[in-house]
């Protein structure tokens, strides 16, 4: 299974209690994988400002 990446609203990774283990992009957001969100729901996630990553932007907005 392919695992990709999504930048999420901190409300749902502090639901998740996965704040202080992913990387923030400073503004709000975290980096989390579809395995991070499988419980919460990626389609719930998606509806509540997930966004999907792609690996060049994943460099670009969270490794600072």
């Amino acid at each position: 299974m392919n695992v990709k990446m999504y930048s999420v609203p901190e409300a749902i990774v502090s639901e998740l209690n996965l704040k202080d283990y992913r990387q923030s992009d400073g503004k709000g957001n975290y980096l989390l994988s579809s395995r991070d969100l499988r419980c919460y729901g990626i389609d719930k996630a998606i509806s509540e400002g997930a966004v999907l990553v792609q690996a060049n932007e994943e460099k670009q907005k969270f490794n600072k």
